[in-house]
């Protein structure tokens, strides 16, 4: 994957700032890269960021060629249905929900910049609906990412948690997914 266009970058940097559970990561991680270029993964505090973002909140290990869930936000257990703290993303992930989600982590490992990922789905009664989020690199001493911090703003848990189990495409048309790297 290339990097984004300035049009595509501008305009998911728009919509990750009108966002109000992904806006706090993002300024937050801009902060710390503003002073010290990638942030340490030492600079990673949940506690910095607003309450209301915890619940949908993981933070990934970065282990080799996979990531681990080290933190997962009760949101996001809620949302899924099961805590998965200390798996590995193809464990608890599979197809398309797997790959993009893999996708997203690569990126934002390799290139060392924020990814922004979202799925537009259209249920079969027409209704639209996105689940993004946003993956923010932390590195080790010597600028290896070695973790992420991501923040997810699923604007329908019970249409997450479906796409994550793969269940009955009946209810929803597959979804258009994009990553933006930011």
């Amino acid at each position: 994957m290339s990097d984004s266009s300035d049009t595509e970058r501008q305009r998911a940097l728009d919509e990750v700032r009108a966002d109000a559970r992904l806006a706090p990561a993002l300024a937050q991680w801009m902060e710390k890269a503003a002073a010290t270029g990638l942030p340490g993964t030492y600079d990673i505090d949940p506690l910095d960021l607003p309450a209301r973002l915890l619940p949908y909140l993981l933070i990934i290990d970065v282990d080799g060629s996979r990531f681990r869930h080290r933190l997962v936000g009760s949101g996001l257990v809620r949302a899924l249905g099961f805590d998965f703290t200390g798996t590995y993303v193809d464990e608890v992930f599979s197809g398309d929900q797997c790959r993009a989600t893999l996708e997203r982590y690569r990126n934002a490992v390799e290139k060392g910049r924020p990814v922004y990922g979202y799925a537009d789905y259209v249920r079969s009664d027409g209704l639209k609906i996105r689940n993004s989020l946003l993956a923010l690199p932390y590195a080790d001493d010597d600028g290896t990412v070695n973790r992420l911090l991501v923040a997810c703003s699923p604007n329908s848990e019970w249409l997450a948690r479906d796409a994550a189990r793969n269940v009955d495409r009946r209810l929803f048309q597959p979804p258009v997914r994009a990553l933006v790297i930011l």
